[in-house]
């Protein structure tokens, strides 16, 4: 997974990328979205 961050006029934005061959495992997605405390 990559997580790309950027700010723009003060404001912060968060954006992420799922790198390899789908299908991704649905634990571990949301186990890494916990630990980046992103919403899934």
């Amino acid at each position: 997974m990559l997580v790309i961050e950027w700010e723009t006029d003060g404001k912060k934005f968060l954006n992420h990328y799922l790198l390899g061959s789908p299908p991704f495992n649905l634990t571990k997605y949301i186990e890494w979205m916990k630990a980046l405390q992103l919403s899934y």
